[in-house]
């Protein structure tokens, strides 16, 4: 038997706010990024972009996380749409975490070296708590 449930709003017990989520951790933020123009494709939680250089970007978020270098950072980027070759999309390091940013280096990895560059299809998303 299969059942329809439709509602315009759950609330939570008091029936003053939203449910809030418990014991599950949502992405706090996302972002697809055109890297070869630094263009957003899409984003949430995000309020701008700064192209620091080739394969360099800083993403300010719309709300600060809880504790720098206290959240969780994964992210892809691809040569091209169809995803042919995987390359990196991360943090250099830890100091590069901020509590209201992230600076993002994107590149190709190799067994001897990697190396930044503008690829057109970078994509990242952030869990943790917001302050």
């Amino acid at each position: 038997m299969t059942s329809v449930l439709n509602v315009d709003t759950i609330a939570d017990k008091a029936g003053t706010g939203p449910v809030a989520l418990t014991k599950q951790i949502a992405a706090k933020l996302f972002v697809t990024l055109e890297a070869d123009n630094a263009t957003v494709s899409n984003s949430q939680g995000m309020s701008s972009v700064t192209d620091n250089g080739t394969g360099d970007f800083s993403h300010s978020f719309t709300n600060s996380f809880d504790a720098a270098q206290q959240y969780v950072f994964s992210g892809i980027a691809a040569v091209s749409s169809g995803g042919t070759q995987v390359e990196f999309c991360k943090p250099r390091t830890d100091a590069d975490l901020a509590v209201g940013s992230v600076r993002v280096f994107v590149g190709s990895l190799s067994a001897s070296s990697g190396s930044q560059t503008d690829h057109p299809y970078a994509a990242f998303i952030c869990t943790g708590d917001l302050a």
